[in-house]
Protein backbone atom coordinates (compact mmCIF):
# COMPACT_ATOMS: atom_id res chain seq x y z
CA UNK A 1 0.00 0.00 0.00
CA UNK A 2 1.43 3.38 -1.03
CA UNK A 3 -0.21 6.56 0.21
CA UNK A 4 0.24 10.08 -1.06
CA UNK A 5 1.44 12.73 1.42
CA UNK A 6 -0.68 15.71 2.32
CA UNK A 7 1.37 18.72 1.22
CA UNK A 8 -0.98 21.35 2.61
CA UNK A 9 0.43 23.75 5.21
CA UNK A 10 -0.97 23.43 8.71
CA UNK A 11 -1.60 26.51 10.83
CA UNK A 12 0.64 26.79 13.91
CA UNK A 13 -1.98 27.47 16.60
CA UNK A 14 0.33 26.89 19.58
CA UNK A 15 3.24 29.00 18.32
CA UNK A 16 5.49 26.83 20.54
CA UNK A 17 3.66 28.03 23.67
CA UNK A 18 3.56 24.77 25.61
CA UNK A 19 3.08 26.38 29.05
CA UNK A 20 -0.50 25.28 29.70
CA UNK A 21 -2.14 25.32 33.15
CA UNK A 22 -5.63 24.00 32.48
CA UNK A 23 -5.89 20.24 32.07
CA UNK A 24 -7.27 18.98 28.75
CA UNK A 25 -7.25 22.48 27.21
CA UNK A 26 -4.46 21.71 24.73
CA UNK A 27 -4.14 18.23 23.25
CA UNK A 28 -1.76 17.11 20.54
CA UNK A 29 -1.99 13.87 18.62
CA UNK A 30 -0.29 11.64 16.13
CA UNK A 31 -1.79 8.92 14.00
CA UNK A 32 0.08 6.07 12.40
CA UNK A 33 -0.57 2.53 11.31
CA UNK A 34 1.30 -0.66 12.05
CA UNK A 35 1.11 -4.09 10.53
CA UNK A 36 0.13 -6.87 12.92
CA UNK A 37 0.15 -10.24 11.26
CA UNK A 38 -1.63 -9.76 7.93
CA UNK A 39 -3.68 -6.75 9.03
CA UNK A 40 -3.00 -3.01 9.25
CA UNK A 41 -4.01 -1.38 12.52
CA UNK A 42 -4.27 2.33 13.25
CA UNK A 43 -2.70 3.72 16.43
CA UNK A 44 -3.55 7.20 17.68
CA UNK A 45 -1.65 8.89 20.50
CA UNK A 46 -3.08 11.83 22.47
CA UNK A 47 -0.94 13.98 24.73
CA UNK A 48 -2.23 16.58 27.20
CA UNK A 49 0.22 19.52 27.33
CA UNK A 50 -0.86 20.74 30.77
CA UNK A 51 1.55 20.63 33.68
Amino acid sequence: MITQPNDEDVQNLLDRNFDVDESMSVLVSDLTYVRVGKQWNYVCFLLDLSK
